[in-house]
């Protein structure tokens, strides 16, 4: 979605920010020309939606900044200068329910994309965090092997892979649930 003060008016791309799409043939980027008011940006006939290669047409800055993730912000002073990663914008975001299969489903914030990796494995993934949710279903075997597998299994992540910044563990008597955090490179 693009203000028509730059497709319209010739104003260059100073601000733009990419939140969750709202519609298929949307990519999420809102491109603004940073003279826009408040009532300017909350009256819809002044947004159109377009390509994305029309605006890299106009101004090639802007094309590797679109391949950023939900949650990204950048602005610049004029066409001139550099583009910076603005990181206290204020992104709106809703509280969704997602449904993980008929019996699981978690709450999260709308800024987050659902991918579904494989019937077991869900990511949901925006700027600078990724959250991945395995399911195992171990028949025969009891809570303390499985916990004693999966405490394994993150001890050879630290070791293969990034370091773990944090280890948690929210089992109760009936679910086991443990987890990591770790800082990626990518």
């Amino acid at each position: 979605m693009i203000s028509k003060m730059v497709m319209e008016e010739n104003h260059p791309v100073c601000f733009l920010y990419r939140e969750n799409p709202k519609l298929t043939q949307d990519s999420g980027w809102r491109l603004f020309s940073g003279l826009e008011t408040q009532e300017y940006v909350d009256d819809a006939t002044n947004w159109s939606l377009y390509n994305a290669s029309n605006i890299v047409e106009r101004d090639n800055s802007i094309g590797p900044l679109l391949l950023n993730p939900v949650g990204s912000a950048f602005e610049r002073k004029s066409q001139n200068d550099d583009w910076y990663e603005v990181d206290d914008f204020d992104f709106e975001e809703e509280i969704i329910i997602s449904k993980l299969d008929q019996n699981w489903s978690i709450q999260r914030s709308d800024l987050f994309y659902k991918h579904i990796q494989d019937e077991d494995t869900f990511v949901f993934a925006m700027k600078g965090k990724t959250v991945r949710l395995m399911f195992w279903n171990h028949e025969g075997r009891n809570k303390i092997e499985i916990k004693q597998d999966l405490s394994q299994t993150i001890e050879n992540q630290e070791a293969d892979e990034s370091p773990i910044l944090e280890k948690i563990d929210l089992s109760d008597e009936s679910m086991l649930r443990i987890g990591f955090i770790t800082q990626e490179s990518d």
